[in-house]
């Protein structure tokens, strides 16, 4: 039932009118967040919400510690299997991160995969099992900080789990025992086929997207308790469920906005004041917007003098050995 579903929504997403579809959803999610955020700006007032913007240093030093821990991370992580120039490659890190958070979900990774193949002296099927390993390593890492993180939430939030277990209905566990029994064993058994990096190899990865996730919740929430120090930490470990959540959805864009109006919506139901809410995440998505079209721009730019210089050194090179081929036929002749 679960195959046939996931088949033909598959089909229906490359159908020419899915993407039409998914595409008219998205844009109307965009445009639903921006009417809200707009109405929430004219009611808050656009003078109070600059008044709240954060000024402190450390915020700023946190965002940019924040912004490039993914990409560099990642180039550390690939290292582990591909020999490559760090500092060389740092642009298009970065440039996949901005693909894939501003453009479209994995859209950074078909990118990746364009230098990869370029750069890296695998084969094709090879580079696209080691993207495609890491990005299920990835995925299995941000499951647990997101169990984590609703455990926490639970224990230490604005409910707990004890408010659950005695209205639980005790047949799903059992029905959950015997699924994750017949699963497990089976992706055990048929890892080979869905899943190519050495066990060794890749609970090391794992670990290290794992170590890179909770550093970057500890420096998010570090980064939320800069600005507005009076918030008690179970809130912003409700903030940060609330993020990664909103953050596995699989096919909106722009899920920062989407977070920031969630984030606005809850704040005064949490005990915190709208308006600085309002000026604190609105700043990091300014910041985060701001940065990528930039650093696309420059990157770009930097990517096009680069493979000009390139042709121009190559037709140089060309016309050098043109005129030594000239030289040692006229030569030639003239001893002739």
């Amino acid at each position: 039932m679960i195959d046939t579903l996931q088949t033909k929504w598959n089909l229906f997403t490359k159908s020419g009118t899915g993407k039409k579809i998914i595409r008219a959803i998205r844009v109307l999610l965009i445009v639903i967040i921006l009417s809200y955020l707009g109405y929430k700006l004219i009611q808050l007032g656009w003078r109070n919400i600059l008044d709240g913007l954060p000024t402190q240093p450390l915020f700023y030093v946190f965002f940019l510690l924040l912004y490039f821990s993914i990409p560099l991370t990642e180039i550390y992580i690939y290292h582990q299997f591909w020999d490559f120039d760090s500092l060389k490659s740092l642009p298009v890190f970065i440039k996949k991160r901005i693909l894939n958070t501003d453009v479209l979900g994995y859209s950074g990774e078909v990118y990746f995969f364009s230098w990869a193949h370029k750069i890296i002296d695998h084969s094709e099927i090879e580079i696209a099992k080691t993207i495609r390993d890491n990005n299920i390593i990835s995925s299995a890492a941000s499951t647990t900080i997101t169990i984590f993180l609703l455990f926490l939430f639970l224990q230490t939030g604005h409910t707990r789990i004890t408010d659950y277990i005695e209205k639980l209905d005790y047949r799903y566990l059992i029905i959950a025992g015997i699924i994750v029994i017949i699963v497990i064993p089976l992706l055990l058994r048929f890892r080979q086929y869905i899943f190519s990096t050495p066990l060794k190899k890749s609970s090391f990865i794992y670990g290290i997207q794992l170590g890179r996730m909770v550093l970057g919740q500890i420096i998010q929430i570090a980064l939320w308790s800069i600005v507005l120090p009076s918030v008690p930490l179970s809130t912003w470990i409700t903030y940060a469920a609330l993020a990664i959540l909103i953050a596995r959805i699989p096919f909106p864009s722009n899920k920062q906005l989407i977070f920031m109006g969630v984030g606005i919506e809850v704040a005064s139901k949490l005990n915190i004041p709208e308006v600085a809410m309002f000026s604190l995440l609105g700043t990091i998505v300014a910041l985060n917007k701001i940065f990528n079209l930039i650093l696309y721009f420059l990157l770009s730019v930097f990517s096009r003098n680069e493979q000009a210089l390139s042709g121009r050194q190559f037709k140089i090179t060309k016309r050098e050995i043109g005129n030594s081929d000239d030289q040692h036929h006229y030569i030639k002749s003239d001893s002739g």
